[in-house]
């Protein structure tokens, strides 16, 4: 399908038949794209936040003649337009990111793309409520296309997760002509396979191709969410089939934030991993069966608990809540690991990284924000400057404290990790992994994967210390 895609001279997607909304909607995204697209080319048709800003601060009134309205129906009109199923379709991905024009219809309209995405873009710097994240995730995979940025096969599944794909094989042979490099080219379709022996083909291709310190990186899509998590699900999500608790099921409609693993741009390049749990001791896993067997150690247990963040939609004070919900009372104390209890609170809900949309991450890291002290008229009060750096900081907890909870250990130590963890679960460190995992004792010397944690004071090879001295074994954990 690659290939097919890559050889096309344009694309041209239908929507579906108009209806009186959708009417509406494309009359407003061609008005828009008539006026903006000469904008855009005088500014060097370039559509990034840079030059849109300019535009709308532009004294001049470049946009008056738009007549842009807050709750005019038509933003209504644009976000039905968005809803069609087409959007939401896994293999649009590949037939609608090619570089070459591309062009939507619906009735008798047709429209650009890339104005599309212009025209969005300028209606959300002038903050109007429009609905645009398909049509704009769409873009940002054209652009890296174009630009022969590296997606991973990981990065690729993990985001095609929210589409949908009526065979649950899908979710993964869809995004194969995504992803950067040979390595798609060790997955071949084969609609004969029941979809978990595709995803044990999936991990399989990791720990024999990805490089030595992102080779278990796939559990951190082995997700366990509690129901709560379950909103962004359809009715062709429900799973059909049971996989073991360490491999990913990609066919969960499951919007999950891995802890990033990588600080360059490029995703596995060689030195690039952020955290260093296991030190430099080498990946030691193998696949039995459906069992993961893999070298490591037992660190601690989980002895507290938070509640779970599983709120959704997830809004800017939806974040403070949380965090103030879960700010500890004693946080003037001194924290086992160094510093202060406030401090490593600070640090925990970013996972030590600054981990935003729109920036590369980066480790020891932690925003000086009082969140317990900052009210909603505080907050609406900030000048420019300060909102957009509170943003950031609300984007890294976001992505770092949905769908997890805050925990301690019964050595105090303070952690988060997945939603579906319990008081009595073990935290491990497996050889090869850049963060420490939860495992669940089910007996008969096996395990539950429960997900990638973070423990403040124990990523970058503290927990060694023991095994090193010669005073704690490594043990094979078995993971059904």
């Amino acid at each position: 399908m690659k290939s097919i895609y890559e050889s096309a001279r344009r694309v041209d997607i239908w929507l579906g038949p108009l209806c009186a909304d959708c009417d509406l909607a494309m009359k407003t995204l061609l008005r828009w794209s008539a006026h903006l697209l000469p904008l855009d080319e005088s500014w060097g048709g370039q559509l990034d936040a840079a030059s849109v800003k300019a535009i709308v601060d532009s004294p001049d009134g470049l946009l008056a003649p738009l007549e842009l309205k807050r709750g005019a129906r038509y933003w209504t009109a644009i976000e039905h337009l968005f809803s069609r199923p087409w959007w939401h379709r896994g293999w649009i991905l590949q037939e609608s990111t090619v570089s070459v024009p591309r062009y939507l219809y619906c009735g008798n309209y047709s429209v650009e793309l890339n104005a599309l995405c212009f025209v969005l873009h300028v209606a959300t710097v002038m903050r109007d409520p429009v609905t645009y994240a398909w049509p704009w995730a769409i873009q940002q995979y054209s652009t890296r296309r174009q630009e022969g940025s590296c997606s991973t096969l990981l990065e690729v599944l993990g985001e095609l997760r929210v589409y949908d794909c009526t065979d649950s094989r899908d979710k993964v042979y869809a995004g194969l002509g995504l992803i950067a490099g040979d390595i798609s080219q060790d997955i071949i379709p084969d609609y004969t396979k029941p979809a978990e022996e595709v995803y044990m083909d999936v991990v399989k291709t990791i720990l024999n191709r990805y490089p030595e310190e992102h080779k278990l990186d796939f559990l951190a899509y082995a997700v366990h969410p509690p129901k709560k998590l379950m909103k962004f699900t359809s009715s062709l999500s429900t799973k059909q089939h049971v996989v073991p608790s360490w491999l990913p099921d990609w066919s969960e409609h499951v919007l999950d934030h891995a802890f990033p693993k990588s600080s360059s741009p490029n995703g596995l390049a060689a030195g690039s991993k952020l955290y260093n749990a296991a030190g430099t001791h080498p990946t030691q896993a193998c696949l039995l069966g459906n069992q993961l067997r893999v070298l490591g150690l037992f660190v601690g247990f989980v002895s507290q608990t938070s509640s779970p963040c599983c709120q959704y939609p997830f809004t800017r004070m939806d974040v403070l809540r949380f965090v103030k919900m879960w700010e500890p009372k004693d946080s003037g104390q001194d924290y086992k690991a160094g510093g202060t209890v406030q401090q490593a609170f600070l640090s925990t809900v970013v996972a030590d990284v600054e981990h935003t949309t729109e920036t590369i991450p980066r480790r020891k890291f932690a925003y000086s924000i009082h969140f317990s002290s900052l009210t909603e008229d505080e907050i609406n009060a900030m000048p420019k400057e300060s909102s957009i750096a509170f943003s950031f900081a609300v984007d890294s907890v976001s992505l770092t404290v949905w769908g997890r909870r805050l925990f301690w250990t019964t050595d105090g130590y303070m952690g988060i990790g997945s939603a579906a963890m319990k008081d009595g679960d073990k935290i491990c460190m497996l050889f090869g992994g850049q963060v420490l995992y939860i495992l669940r004792d089910i007996g008969n010397g096996h395990h539950e994967f429960i997900g990638e944690c973070y423990v403040h004071g124990l990523m970058d090879g503290e927990a060694l210390r023991g095994f090193e001295a010669g005073e704690v074994k490594s043990e094979t954990l078995v993971i059904v």
